[in-house]
């Protein structure tokens, strides 16, 4: 709460910070921090609106399943901001929830729904929708998924969109400089 009220001071003084301490070096890292805001920032927002597309989805699923409660599926719509373990949470969930109302039709139903949203989650909604917060094509944005999370875990899944996105930015912007260098010489 005191970091939100004061942010504006913080940044300031952060700012001031690196160009006193780092005077040569000062615009470079403050372009690149806020770069890393910006994606960051992109990532967040595409990881939330997915959240709030999935609790929708699932939501609208279960009422015409027929299952009593609708509002687990805002529950197991967030859960999915944890990799693996939100999907699972949500599946559990929710054909729980159906078990427990006495029809095992609903929760086979409840079943194919979840892990049919879940599919359309991870194969279109999320590589699009946040590859396009943080300007990475989908199937970079799947494959950045992949390796880092069979690399790192479940924390590597965590961090893969957002430091793939920055790997990117990187590699553009020395390439952009080597370009411009082998121009400069060509004219030379």
């Amino acid at each position: 709460f005191y970091f939100l009220c004061e942010r504006d001071k913080i940044i300031y003084y952060c700012r001031e910070a690196i160009k006193t301490f780092m005077p040569g070096r000062a615009d470079a890292v403050l372009c690149a921090l806020e770069t890393a805001d910006g994606v960051f920032s992109g990532y967040i927002s595409g990881q939330i609106t997915d959240a709030f597309i999935m609790s929708s989805l699932v939501s609208v699923s279960f009422l015409i399943i027929g299952i009593d409660y609708p509002i687990i599926g805002i529950v197991s719509g967030f859960s999915n901001l944890i990799p693996y373990i939100g999907a699972i949470a949500a599946f559990f969930l929710g054909v729980g929830v159906a078990f427990i109302s006495g029809e095992p039709a609903k929760a086979l139903y409840a079943a194919a729904a979840i892990i049919l949203l879940q599919q359309l989650d991870s194969a279109v909604i999320v590589p699009k929708l946040v590859g396009n917060k943080v300007k990475l094509h989908p199937v970079l944005v799947i494959l950045s998924l992949s390796v880092f999370g069979s690399v790192f875990g479940i924390w590597g899944m965590v961090f893969a969109v957002p430091v793939t996105a920055l790997i990117k930015i990187v590699f553009s912007r020395i390439y952009k400089a080597k370009r411009n260098r082998l121009t400069k010489d060509l004219e030379i």
